[in-house]
């Protein structure tokens, strides 16, 4: 008897699709297929949210994609997506300061990182940005669980309590 391991990932994870991960477009759910096509292959770092057991919902700003479990480029958690605002910090005069709105979060193989093209208003900055380059302006809130340890709720009528009784509830009519 074979043991057959199926590995399911933390989600949410990111990771890009650099090359195209397999021939065809089987892959891709039939109502994505233009868009996936798009957008893939590419630098574009995606966010994978779930797997309803068939396709893996994964998001890129504002547009999801559904596809099947296929080869990525796994990239490291980041905190930064399409449409958050920043502040461009100055860094001394090196770089103009100001509020702009990631316009694409992309991966750098090379560099093992992330880079950031950034736009204000309607025009892009020509130059992309890493991290450390910018202040995230854009809240998220993240609700810690098994923080607070929360007793079941018990019911403990008093003695001198009237009870209604319906019967048996279990029998269909």
């Amino acid at each position: 008897m074979q043991t057959v391991v199926s590995y399911r990932p933390d989600l949410p994870d990111y990771g890009a699709y650099l090359r195209w991960p397999v021939a065809g477009t089987d892959w891709i759910h039939p109502d994505d297929i233009a868009l996936a096509e798009s957008l893939i292959p590419s630098a574009r770092v995606f966010r994978r949210l779930q797997y309803d057991g068939q396709y893996y919902h994964v998001q890129y700003g504002t547009v999801m994609l559904r596809v099947r479990p296929t080869m990525w480029t796994q990239m490291p958690v980041c905190d930064v997506q399409v449409g958050d605002r920043v502040e461009i910090i100055s860094r001394f005069g090196q770089q103009d300061p100001g509020i702009a709105i990631v316009a694409d979060v992309l991966a750098n193989r090379s560099a093992d990182n992330y880079e950031f093209r950034l736009q204000r208003g309607e025009m892009s900055l020509p130059q992309l940005f890493v991290r450390e380059q910018f202040q995230l302006l854009t809240l998220r809130y993240r609700l810690r669980s098994g923080y607070y340890i929360h007793q079941p709720a018990r019911f403990a009528p008093p003695a001198d309590m009237v009870m209604l009784n319906v019967g048996d509830l279990s029998h269909e009519s």
